[in-house]
């Protein structure tokens, strides 16, 4: 199943009119600045009315034009419940149709159900399960963001409530069998940190199950923001 930008909506009150070009206004405000700051103040306060707050950079920029799928890859098992791959898949799926990162995409659940169907002991490679994806009409996915599981836990020791976990990031061309990003052929290391939690390791299934999906949603994130800037303060990609 294909899904496009224009599936993605946008959140309540979200403006989609075009910014403000405020920026030609500078030359006459940044004089006006100077001016009324304490000396003390200018640089800080000047610096982010002109620049805006810090930005993290996008890793790579996709090719927006292609067919792109999400392939969530947990062969070791790291995950404690397969679902979380496709919690993982939809929500990368999501930031990058809404951030306009590229226009198509097939689900990564179609992706997850090729290799459902692997036979034991002979897993398919990930060019093919990219070339057995495929659009009613014919249309080959010809971008793949790979990801592998490396880690994903709740907790260090039973007790602090700490999630983290660990991925490795790939851009693919199955359709060529090349690998665009990154230059290492073992991928982009990813690790996510959420802000810590005051409080205990959940116990109950409910809380725990909560927990592990906040977590796989949150990886999701991290791994479109690979693709595009976001403001560093609120990037899934900065320490917790």
């Amino acid at each position: 199943m294909i899904i496009r930008q224009t599936d993605i909506t946008r959140s309540p009150g979200q403006s989609t009119a075009p910014r403000a070009s405020w920026r030609r206004w500078l030359p006459v405000l940044l004089p006006f600045l100077v001016l009324v700051l304490p000396a003390c103040n200018i640089v800080g306060p000047a610096y982010y009315f002109i620049s805006g707050p810090e930005k993290m950079p996008r890793a790579y920029e996709l090719p927006k034009d292609r067919l792109a799928v999400v392939f969530i890859d947990d062969r070791d098992n790291r995950l404690p419940r397969r679902s979380l791959r496709l919690t993982i898949a939809e929500a990368a799926e999501k930031a990058l149709l809404r951030e306009r990162v590229v226009k198509e995409m097939v689900r990564g659940a179609d992706a997850l159900a090729v290799v459902a169907g692997e036979k034991a002991g002979e897993p398919m490679s990930i060019v093919e399960v990219g070339r057995a994806l495929r659009t009613k009409d014919g249309r080959p996915v010809d971008l793949m963001i790979y990801v592998a599981i490396d880690a994903f836990s709740l907790t260090p020791d039973g007790e602090e409530f700490y999630p983290t976990a660990s991925m490795s990031v790939k851009v693919i061309d199955p359709v060529a069998d090349q690998r665009l990003w990154p230059a290492d052929k073992l991928g982009f290391p990813l690790n996510v940190t959420p802000k810590r939690q005051a409080k205990g390791a959940p116990r109950s299934t409910s809380e725990i199950a909560k927990a592990q999906n906040a977590l796989a949603e949150f990886c999701g994130t991290a791994v479109a923001e690979l693709f595009f800037e976001t403001v560093a303060r609120d990037s899934t990609r900065a320490p917790g």
